[in-house]
């Protein structure tokens, strides 16, 4: 096979396109991967702030919300996340939105 320089410089523009567009991806991921780590940490905040002002223990929650109390001490120690039903359950027993849990809003 025979290279003319058009072919080169074909491949050489599809080489730059995809290797700009891996760069955006990694990037759009680390963008999104920092944003979903500093909401988990905030709603980890909220949940906690929330459960203390109101002089709440884990299982006296659990029993109010009908939400384990292992449930509420892993999101409040960040561990896992939480479904939206009991994000939703959170937040209508605390008279909060979903977004001030989860920090999008003050």
């Amino acid at each position: 096979h025979s290279f003319t320089p058009l072919k080169i410089e074909i491949f050489e523009i599809f080489l730059a396109r995809s290797i700009t567009s891996k760069i955006m991806n990694v990037n759009n991921f680390r963008h999104i991967t920092h944003y979903n780590i500093v909401m988990e940490r905030k709603f980890a905040q909220r949940l906690k702030e929330l459960r203390t002002e109101a002089n709440l223990s884990f299982e006296k929650l659990s029993k109010l919300v009908g939400i384990s109390s292992s449930a509420l001490c892993n999101w409040e120690n960040n561990i896992c996340d939480i479904s939206s039903d009991n994000l939703q359950a959170l937040a209508n027993f605390f008279c909060v939105t979903t977004d001030y849990l989860l920090g999008r809003e003050d």
